[in-house]
């Protein structure tokens, strides 16, 4: 029997990379969404086990729960490499780089807010792409998830090609929003849009690219190829995955043994039933019949206890480890190529791989946007691992006078010890407002009788 013909691939096919890519992020996005998520994809996730009532799997599915451990983690490790805001070149007034930086998305986010949000959705999904359009001769960046950009081609130099990446359009019909999905297509020849208003894609647009160029830049901490990547938070993903697994057994077993069964025995070894047990309830026995109580020894309850501290201990210490310094010979490629900054670790190696990439994504904005004059340079701080020395050594070095209270708090914030909120001169006049403060103080002395 001859094999079926293959269905001829549309605008909406993604490269082999984006395919191999997509179990690993949609993991990442779910565990990122939390509970309702993984609840969604719970054929997946939280598969139902042999002989489980399905009654019984979907009470355990509704009441899953999903901890945080991946948000919390992104947002601690983005805060942490954030403390201190990048830095942008001095503009003139009137500069039209100046008004495009202070709204970089045309959505009222400025510069430093999209760099964060890049710098967090690359932590978090391994890869994350900038759309450059110019719209009304004004710039825009547009931040894309990976799992929509669909197809990347590159030259032998590493040159993008071709690029097709997915879109939302919004379009107001009277008092309700309506929701359309278009494709962008990319060539350096060509822009093409694509919408499905059938069963099919059929291209709407197709205007020349007049720059020559395909204006897509990505960020990925740890690229391997043009889409593929290694995203650093995915074995927290799947330990957080498997957290979630074994809460929900630990429900299930605590719902069953939480309540003792009443086991009755009877002479003649006939069944029992039809017994209503409670409170005010009186069982006849007969001669040499028995009831008692079976209970659930708690042996497996302890384990699953004892397997989930483990395992959120292991998430609470996760984002150490791009915190970890590495040996003093060891650089990363990105942080060799720039001048002046080495990355001693991961998250530092990070950091200086997304200053690359706005330092491209400003060039090449300039390229498009010849009008915006004179472009701005950018600089990200890596200043912000936690030090060898302890805050204690740091208190000991001001009860001995060598440095003075306002460097202290300074250098206990850079630490982190203190938020990165902390204000050390409104710190400072608000003590000068308040009554002295005496350590060990007593208010009476104790008298001998």
């Amino acid at each position: 029997m001859p094999a079926a013909p293959r269905q001829k691939a549309d605008v909406s096919h993604p490269c082999m990379e984006h395919s191999a890519m997509m179990p690993a992020w949609t993991l990442l996005a779910d565990v990122y969404a939390g509970s309702e998520a993984i609840r969604q994809g719970c054929s997946v996730y939280l598969p139902r086990h042999s002989q489980e009532p399905i009654e019984a799997y979907q009470e355990r599915i509704n009441l899953a729960l999903t901890y945080d451990f991946v948000r919390q983690t992104t947002a601690e490790l983005a805060g942490r490499a954030f403390s201190k805001p990048p830095q942008w070149s001095e503009m003139k007034e009137g500069s039209k780089w100046k008004d495009f930086l202070a709204d970089t998305d045309a959505r009222q986010r400025d510069a430093n807010n999209v760099a964060r949000g890049l710098f967090n959705d690359g932590l978090l999904f391994g890869r994350v792409w900038v759309y450059i359009e110019i719209i009304n001769d004004r710039p825009t960046w547009t931040a894309l998830d990976p799992r929509d950009v669909l197809f990347i081609a590159t030259d032998t130099t590493g040159k993008i090609t071709e690029a097709r990446f997915r879109r939302e359009v919004v379009k107001l019909d009277g008092f309700e929003e309506i929701i359309s999905e278009e494709i962008v297509r990319i060539t350096l020849d060509r822009v093409e849009t694509w919408t499905k208003p059938g069963k099919k894609w059929e291209r709407t647009a197709n205007v020349k690219n007049a720059s020559g160029i395909v204006p897509l830049i990505s960020f990925a901490p740890e690229p391997d190829g043009a889409v593929n990547c290694v995203p650093p938070l995915l074995d927290l993903a799947e330990l957080t995955l498997t957290h979630a697994r074994r809460l929900s057994e630990l429900e299930t077993i605590l719902r069953v043994a939480s309540f003792p069964m009443l086991a009755l025995t009877t002479s003649d070894g006939s069944e029992t039933s039809n017994f209503v047990v409670g409170p005010h309830t009186l069982i006849a026995l007969e001669i040499d019949g028995d009831a008692k109580y079976v209970e659930h020894s708690g042996a497996a309850i302890g384990v699953l206890q004892s397997s989930l501290k483990d395992l959120e201990e292991r998430a609470a210490s996760f984002g150490v480890r791009l915190l970890k310094r590495r040996r003093p010979s060891v650089e990363t490629a990105t942080a060799a190529s720039i001048a002046g900054q080495e990355a001693s670790a991961p998250l530092q190696g990070h950091v200086i791989a997304l200053q690359d990439m706005l330092r491209q994504l400003i060039a090449m904005t300039a390229k498009l946007w010849p009008a915006g004059g004179e472009p701005p340079t950018v600089t990200l701080s890596v200043d912000f691992l936690p030090t060898e020395g302890t805050s204690q050594d740091l208190i000991a070095i001001r009860q001995l006078g060598d440095i003075s209270r306002f460097d202290m708090m300074a250098e206990l914030k850079r630490r982190g010890v203190l938020s990165p909120l902390f204000d050390n001169t409104l710190n400072e006049a608000r003590l000068s407002d308040e009554a002295p403060f005496f350590i060990n103080a007593r208010k009476g002395h104790d008298h001998d009788a």
